[in-house]
């Protein structure tokens, strides 16, 4: 469940714990106090306490978004910041492998079904933003390509432009390998 996170977390913890020593020592340093043991290990507990807090709420929050863009389901998300786009694609045929490996680039390919033509994908997560996720599905009745996207979080403004920024990329891409087509074509 954790798998995603695990390098976050550390990371996360590790400066927050570097924070806590270093002020310590700076303030044995000016004032002439003693750092003994019990001061440390309190901070530390309490450190540790704190980001099990933090990133226990985050895992709740994240989980259900995690858990539909790493699983099989094939409705769109609904997400209340979900971002929709349509691209028109002819019935010839779609090329699930080759968006596969155009997206596989940019972002972490997290499911694909091909008899749904779908395709799951997520950023990849940074301390600055958690990125955002989408679901790419080619509807050959319609001959369309829905994207979807959402952000993971959109606690700021940077990381609620995630999903509109990613589901534009997505689109560009999609536009790109449609013109490269028809040009092969020679259309």
């Amino acid at each position: 469940m954790l798998k995603p996170y695990r390098k976050l977390i550390v990371v996360y913890f590790l400066i927050l714990w570097g924070i806590f020593v270093v002020y310590r020592i700076l303030r044995a340093a000016f004032t002439g106090e003693v750092v003994d043991f019990s001061v440390l290990a309190t901070g530390t507990l309490w450190i540790i306490v704190f980001t099990a807090v933090y990133w226990a709420y985050l895992v709740k929050r994240f989980k259900p978004r995690l858990d539909y863009i790493e699983g099989p389901e094939t409705e769109f998300p609904n997400f209340p910041e979900v971002m929709m786009n349509e691209v028109e694609w002819k019935k010839e045929g779609f090329p699930l492998e080759r968006l596969r490996d155009e997206l596989a680039a940019r972002y972490v390919v997290t499911y694909i079904g091909k008899q749904d033509h779908i395709i799951k994908i997520r950023s990849r997560f940074t301390m600055r933003s958690w990125g955002a996720c989408s679901v790419i599905r080619w509807q050959p009745e319609r001959e369309v390509v829905k994207v979807a996207s959402y952000p993971m979080a959109n606690h700021t403004v940077r990381q609620g432009r995630e999903g509109k920024k990613q589901n534009g990329d997505i689109t560009r891409i999609l536009q790109w390998m449609q013109t490269k087509r028809e040009e092969s074509k020679g259309f």
